[in-house]
């Protein structure tokens, strides 16, 4: 017998015998190296979780939600601003008025080595289109270990900057945005009207 022929009768063997147990596995060739393919693109390509508006803890601080890295909250207490750096928070956004404290906030804020922007909201006429693009730009910078906390006394104010930075940013429905709004502490109607008004003017309703 030739080498020629000898190492066709080989390789016939070889190959009957590979199929032959891929069948008793219940697998056929091309079925194999499919799973294989997937098995390894599963492996390799992973979806991040989406970011989810969820409820958060901050000390003692009232209202407190976290998105990402944006934080939403009540006043935090001084103690709190020396810890926000272990929450991934380099800047404050506050949006109340100096004298609504006994105590220096953006004094506290820097000496914990933060960011402190004031943006004050006493009432609607003080939801301007800067003053709301001031926020969102803030909150869109927001990035891993460099969050941003945006809060008021109890987070009603907070929940209208809020509803325009979804809307905004994440192209999210008014009424969609709104609960989520209501969700973070928005109660006055006239502050939700002022942001549906922004809205309505950058062409989102």
């Amino acid at each position: 017998m030739s080498k020629l022929k000898i190492m066709t009768v080989r390789f016939g063997c070889l190959a009957a015998i590979v199929t032959f147990t891929l069948s008793v596995l219940g697998l056929s060739p091309c079925t194999r190296l499919l799973a294989q393919e997937g098995a390894s693109t599963s492996t390799s390509k992973t979806s991040p979780a989406p970011v989810k508006l969820e409820a958060y803890e901050l000390g003692n601080t009232e209202r407190v939600h976290r998105f990402g890295n944006i934080v939403l909250a009540g006043q935090p207490d001084q103690a709190m601003f020396a810890k926000l750096k272990q929450h991934g928070i380099t800047t404050v956004l506050s949006l109340r008025e100096t004298i609504e404290l006994d105590w220096d906030e953006k004094q506290v804020a820097e000496a914990a080595g933060l960011r402190f922007v004031q943006l004050p909201i006493q009432g609607p006429d003080d939801l301007t289109p800067k003053m709301l693009e001031e926020s969102l730009a803030l909150m869109r910078a927001a990035k891993e270990d460099n969050g941003v906390l945006v809060h008021c006394a109890v987070a009603g104010r907070v929940g209208p900057v809020w509803m325009a930075y979804r809307v905004m940013e994440d192209n999210l429905s008014v009424e969609e945005a709104r609960n989520e709004a209501k969700q973070v502490g928005m109660r006055a109607s006239v502050l939700e009207a002022k942001v549906i008004e922004y809205l309505k003017a950058e062409g989102k309703e």
